[in-house]
């Protein structure tokens, strides 16, 4: 649906949430103007109207229509339409009626929102750590010597569908690591000074690892990397305790799981560990099969041992040339 789309775009994949209203309270002449949706965005309960005949609205009318709503539980309906001149935007919002116009306009007086994509006011909500896929194009970026970013590229890249770019990259703009340009499929990306990229974007990374097993063996035909405590011994000074800590795709989390031994029976010297990680380790690992800087970062950067942090700071250094 183009409306949920956008939406989406606007406010996250897991902030909206359209589904077909199946009641029968509603008088047969609503039913007979409007196509009636649930919707959910932010935790906000909606009922969207899309109107039929939109070329022929009435303000009146869908005042006192809106009004009526009240009394069948309706405390939030909203106009969704295909196009808006300028007089009926002003009159809409002059009358406080809520309407969407996807990808032109969001009026949502009650959440105090309007989104206007001609005059690019997009009230976005700002992030508190990064999902895997907005960790996922910040590495990429930051790997990334031009300024300009290119959606298609780093679809391609990723190998992950435009829409979670375009999320990603809202995310990036919400903590001003990208500045924008342009509006819809025009939109222009530029990231910020690279400096200025890593100093506020490493306070959002988030460690990739879902999970943690241990296995005696490699099952045959696994693609891994070397992680944590093998990766920073294999780029530091720093001394790797028995065992190898390996980074796999969660694609290969129930082969793992197949061959995991209890940790209570972890017999000394016989075991490795495997982390089941968010995303692909792969992507960015370095020639010798070690875990990019960045999620090693994001693994550690909590740490409490005086050298780990000593030999992260080294790191961030050299990585930073």
């Amino acid at each position: 649906m183009k409306l949920e789309n956008y939406l989406i775009d606007l406010f996250g994949e897991n902030e909206v949430k359209i589904y077909k209203n199946k009641s029968k309270k509603f008088p047969l002449y609503l039913k007979e103007l409007y196509e009636i949706y649930d919707a959910e965005i932010q935790g906000t309960k909606y009922t969207f109207l899309f109107y039929n005949e939109d070329s022929s609205i009435v303000i009146r009318s869908i005042s006192k229509q809106f009004e009526n709503l009240k009394a069948y539980g309706i405390n939030n309906p909203v106009l969704i339409l295909n196009r808006v001149s300028t007089e009926q935007r002003q009159r809409y919002i002059a009358n406080r009626i809520p309407y969407i116009v996807p990808y032109k306009q969001v009026y949502l007086p009650n959440l105090y929102l309007n989104i206007d994509d001609r005059m690019k006011s997009v009230n976005i909500k700002r992030i508190k750590k990064f999902s895997p896929s907005t960790q996922l194009v910040f590495i990429l970026l930051m790997f990334q010597k031009e300024k300009s970013i290119h959606s298609v590229d780093i679809r391609k890249k990723l190998n992950i569908s435009l829409m979670t770019v375009s999320r990603a990259l809202r995310d990036l703009v919400s903590i001003d690591l990208l500045t924008v340009d342009g509006v819809n499929t025009g939109k222009r990306y530029t990231k910020i000074d690279i400096g200025d990229f890593w100093k506020i974007g490493k306070k959002y990374l988030d460690s990739p690892i879902i999970k943690t097993f241990y296995i005696k063996e490699l099952p045959k035909g696994i693609i891994t990397c070397y992680s944590s405590d093998s990766a920073i011994s294999n780029l530091t000074m720093i001394n790797e305790d028995d065992g190898i800590t390996y980074a796999v795709d969660k694609q290969y989390k129930d082969v793992i799981e197949n061959v995991a031994i209890e940790k209570d029976f972890v017999e000394n010297n016989v075991s490795n560990i495997v982390e089941i990680w968010s995303y692909n380790p792969q992507l960015f690992a370095d020639e010798n099969g070690n875990i990019d800087f960045i999620s090693l970062y994001s693994i550690f950067k909590d740490t409490d041992d005086p050298r780990i942090e000593i030999e992260l700071d080294n790191l961030q250094k050299e990585f930073l040339k």
